[in-house]
């Protein structure tokens, strides 16, 4: 409709509704606004234009919005409120350099102090992303049956002649340990490099036979937009027992998540290893192929459910020792603010050995369920270290259940750190 004198009040009043509700980010009624608004002659483009990309950006369409402020911008470069929603949206979109560059240059302008702060907070969240990130937890626990053992007496032939004892089950306590460190560098637009590394094990005093430790690096590709992030990367791993060389392995890795929304995501990670074994243990030479599928649900604030499934399969020299494996996973976790965090978890397993075994005179087939609870405590916080307590029972069944049949409960307390 033309905006006629006797409208140019109205023309005018639809602009002010239109910036007062882009400025208050109520986009919903900035959309309805909008459309009445370019229907009127002398509306504003640019004003329209700055509303309709702030609804695309309101409604996760970041590359629309992005699109838009750039073409608004072409035509108004001093546009400071479009220019800051612009670096804003560059920065939820994970193009971080970006995003940097443009919060710079409106860092050297005059504009007024709550702006310069809401800049100079975004820039730290920048450099806050692209730091070093990890975690370090110590503490210790006790386990019930440390060799993973049933003492019990198997018979191979129905007159006793040919017999095969298990050790005892015995308890332990231990010392248990976790570091872990990540860096991300953001390049042009979406993509980065990565850094990462894990280190962690249990050490038992008086039996070194059932002490490991484990490293696993990787570094490589990533991929970081505001919904999806994956990253591909060459992985290897070391492992130790009894303080020698167990194993050594190396392969590729790929994760994948996808953010549906604030609340939902859905994650995915394949990867492939070649596994090298210390002398002794040489017959377990292989190729390891894992894959691994969560889905995340937090349905508020205080409450975060989740479940999954993974894929395991190993192929050794010897196809008793080989195996397919079947996993799932079910937990939730509850946070009542600082005071304290509850996380229930279960989780079982299938496993399918690919053959024969004639030491046991089966072929093997187990069944695992794990059942877990962690509690967090941050208001008991110690020069920053978070107190840990965690149980676990784990019980197995299988066809050569005198051998691999057995149970064990742990209970420790940790303390840990993230920085």
């Amino acid at each position: 409709m033309p905006c006629l004198l006797p409208l140019t009040v109205i023309c005018s009043r639809l602009a002010d509704s239109l910036i007062f509700a882009g400025v208050s980010s109520a986009w919903a009624e900035a959309a309805r606004l909008l459309a009445a608004y370019r229907a009127t002659d002398g509306h504003d483009e640019n004003l329209a234009a700055f509303t309709e990309a702030s609804i695309a950006r309101l409604n996760g369409d970041y590359a629309g919005a992005l699109r838009q402020y750039a073409d608004l911008l072409a035509r108004q470069p001093d546009f400071a409120r479009a220019r800051l929603d612009y670096a804003k949206t560059l920065f939820d979109d994970k193009q971080t350099r970006e995003a940097q560059a443009q919060f710079a240059r409106l860092q050297q302008e005059e504009l007024p102090e709550p702006v310069q702060q809401n800049i100079a907070a975004y820039l730290n969240a920048a450099k806050v992303r692209g730091a070093w990130h990890g975690s370090l937890a110590v503490g210790g626990v006790r386990n019930s049956n440390v060799r993973e053992t049933t003492g019990e007496t198997y018979c191979f032939d129905p007159y006793g002649l040919t017999c095969a004892l298990t050790a005892a089950p015995e308890a332990a306590e231990g010392f248990t340990y976790e570091a872990s460190a990540e860096k991300h560098r953001a390049l042009a637009g979406h993509h980065g490099l990565f850094a990462r590394a894990t280190l962690y094990g249990t050490r038992y005093k008086h039996f070194p036979d059932s002490s490991e430790d484990t490293l696993n690096v990787s570094a490589g590709y990533r991929y970081s937009s505001a919904k999806n992030t994956w990253s591909a990367a060459p992985v290897a791993e070391w492992g130790r027992a009894d303080s020698s060389l167990l194993y050594r392995s190396a392969g590729l890795r790929g994760e994948w998540q996808h953010d549906f929304s604030e609340r939902t995501a859905l994650s995915a990670e394949a990867e492939y290893r070649e596994m090298r074994y210390a002398e002794d243990y040489a017959g377990n030479d292989g190729r390891l192929f894992s894959l691994y599928a969560t889905l995340m649900h937090a349905p508020s604030d205080a409450w975060m459910l989740y479940g999954g499934a993974n894929v395991q399969k190993r192929k050794t020299q010897s196809e008793a020792t080989g195996y397919l494996t079947h996993g799932f996973q079910a937990g939730a976790q509850y946070r009542r603010g600082d005071a304290f965090s509850l996380r229930p978890h279960a989780a079982l397993r299938y496993r399918r050995y690919g053959g024969f075994n004639p030491w046991i005179q089966v072929r093997r087939s187990d069944s695992e369920q794990s059942y877990s609870a962690t509690l967090k405590i941050p208001r008991w916080k110690i020069a920053g270290f978070t107190p840990v307590f965690h149980v676990r029972h784990t019980r197995v069944h299988s066809n050569a259940g005198w051998l691999a049949g057995w149970r064990k409960n742990e209970a420790g307390i940790r303390l840990e750190r993230f920085f």
